[in-house]
């Protein structure tokens, strides 16, 4: 198991590289013969023009195929990409074209903001501030200017709107919170049970001696000038 995860490791690290605009052409050039082949390979041909990227190689996250694609030639398998979904009726879809679609289930995913980490969950920190978004919610009109003036947006202000965290998992100003997955963690080329591990024990190095009481500290919180060298 240990070679296994270290030669898909090196393998699609080293796909790295094709990110250089010059001396990575070759194996931009390289990945993108291999993945058109495979579609070829896998695909039905109706879809070639859908499934076959028109952009650069690594422009858009890669789709790791589990079979999927073979699963495009099953009769109860459509792959409908240029029709989109106008209304959900009692019995299924309508598209924009006005073709109705019946089904017994409807899975809705979409609405991911993958620029905001933490999406939907509201973190304050230090003083009021909020991680993602302003303070919301249910305050007594008298608390309202002491909150609105206590209230920033941490990554608006720090960061030109952009998330981002010391090694991916802490932020000023925001004591004891770690992140998992943080931002620039998440690589479009690997997995991020890597990434995810190297973050956990990142984490327990700091935080053991606080749960087993050897530190004389109860707070761990990184400053703010480390934070933003280690983004620079």
């Amino acid at each position: 198991m240990r070679f296994c995860r270290s030669w898909l490791y090196c393998t699609l690290e080293r796909d790295f590289y094709g990110f250089k605009i010059n001396a990575g052409k070759r194996i931009r050039d390289s990945l993108k013969r291999t993945q058109i082949t495979y579609i070829k390979r896998t695909a039905p041909v109706k879809y070639y023009d859908v499934l076959i990227p028109k952009t650069e190689i690594d422009c858009k996250r890669k789709v790791m195929d589990t079979d999927y694609l073979a699963r495009l030639h099953q009769d109860s398998v459509e792959l409908v990409a240029t029709d989109p979904i106008q209304t959900i009726t009692e019995t299924g879809v309508k598209t924009q074209s006005g073709r109705e679609i019946h089904w017994d289930a409807i899975m809705l995913a979409n609405g991911l903001k993958t620029g905001q980490i933490l999406h939907r969950l509201e973190v304050y920190g230090q003083g009021g501030i909020s991680l993602n978004g302003y303070v919301r919610g249910l305050l007594q009109h008298t608390f309202r200017s002491l909150v609105l003036k206590l209230t920033t947006k941490q990554w608006k202000r720090h960061c030109d709107g952009a998330a981002q965290a010391y090694h991916g998992s802490c932020v000023s100003s925001f004591p004891n919170f770690f992140i998992m997955m943080g931002p620039n963690t998440a690589a479009g080329h690997l997995s991020v049970v890597f990434s995810t591990e190297c973050q956990i024990n990142f984490t327990l190095h700091f935080l053991r001696p606080v749960l087993k009481e050897e530190a004389m500290a109860t707070a761990i919180s990184v400053v703010p000038n480390a934070e933003k060298r280690d983004n620079a």
